[in-house]
C-alpha cells in the first residue's frame, strides 16, 4: 500500500547499528518487528510464537509484551478513560524534554555512581543525547497525530502507534540512567517503518501536503543519521563505514 523505498530508508536511518552489540540485538528487533504485523491483525498465537524466538535472540525483547497493555488501553470503550491515559502521556513526554534537565540538576547535588551519565546531558558532551534524534521521534508523534485528525485508518491502531512512540523518546532519557533502557527504546523504534509511511500514503492526505511531509521527514532523519553516525563515529561504536582516515576515525 505503501513504496517500499520509504520503509527501507526510514530503517537505515533510525535503526542503523550503533554498536556492535546492537547487530546482534537487531536479530531479535527483526523478529518482533514481524510478531507485530501479527499482533495488530489480532494473530496473537503467532505473535507469541515469534515472541518466543526473540526472547532466545535476546531477552531485551520481553519490553514488547507491553503492546498487550497498549492495546487494552486503546481499545477501551470509556472514552475519557482512554484519552485521558494518552494526555498523561503526552504531559510525561513534554517533562521529559523540558523539565529533566532541571531533574537532573538536583540529582546531580545528591551525587552517585550516574552524575557522569548525567552530566553528559546538561554539557552535551559524548553519550549525551542527539537533539536530532529526539527531533526525528516527535516529527514522528506529529504525524501520527495528524492521521488521528485525518482518521486514516482504525483509531485503536493509530493510538497504540502514538503511546509506542512516546514510549520510544522515554526510554531514551532514560538510558542516561540505566543504560539497558536505551535497548528498549529499539523495540519501539520500529513502529514507525509502519506507521509513518501507512500515514502519509493514505488516500486521506493531499498529495502536496504528502509530499512535504515526507520531504520533512527524509531531511530530519538524514541530518539525524548523519549527526549520530558520521559526526559522533566514535562513540557509536567504529562501525563501518564511517571507520576511515578521511573523517579521522
Amino acid at each position: 500500500k505503501f513504496p517500499i523505498w520509504f520503509v527501507v530508508f526510514i530503517y537505515l536511518t533510525v535503526m542503523y547499528c550503533s554498536t556492535y552489540n546492537i547487530v546482534r540485538q537487531s536479530f531479535a528487533v527483526t523478529i518482533t518487528f514481524v510478531a507485530y504485523y501479527y499482533f495488530i491483525n489480532n494473530r496473537k498465537k503467532i505473535f507469541l510464537s515469534l515472541m518466543v524466538i526473540a526472547l532466545l535472540s535476546h531477552p531485551t525483547s520481553v519490553v514488547c509484551f507491553l503492546f498487550y497493555v497498549i492495546d487494552s488501553i486503546a481499545k477501551l470503550k470509556n472514552v475519557y478513560l482512554k484519552y485521558f491515559t494518552i494526555i498523561l502521556l503526552t504531559f510525561g513526554f513534554l517533562g521529559i524534554i523540558f523539565i529533566f534537565k532541571d531533574l537532573i540538576n538536583v540529582l546531580l547535588m545528591f551525587g552517585g555512581d550516574n552524575v557522569q551519565r548525567y552530566d553528559y546531558y546538561i554539557k552535551n558532551t559524548d553519550g549525551g543525547i542527539s537533539k536530532f534524534e529526539i527531533a526525528l521521534k516527535s516529527f514522528t508523534i506529529i504525524i501520527i497525530i495528524y492521521g488521528l485528525i485525518k482518521k486514516v485508518a482504525d483509531e485503536r491502531l493509530l493510538l497504540s502507534f502514538l503511546m509506542i512512540s512516546f514510549l520510544a523518546i522515554l526510554m531514551v532519557f532514560l538510558n542516561l540512567i540505566a543504560e539497558s533502557a536505551g535497548r528498549f527504546a529499539f523495540f519501539f523504534q520500529d513502529i514507525s517503518f509502519i506507521a509513518v509511511p501507512m500515514i502519509l500514503y493514505s488516500k486521506k492526505i493531499l498529495k502536496p501536503i504528502r509530499l512535504l511531509l515526507i520531504l520533512m521527514y527524509i531531511g530530519l532523519a538524514t541530518i539525524t543519521f548523519y549527526s549520530i553516525f558520521v559526526i559522533n563515529g566514535k562513540i557509536a561504536g567504529y562501525i563501518y563505514p564511517y571507520k576511515s582516515k578521511i573523517l579521522d576515525q
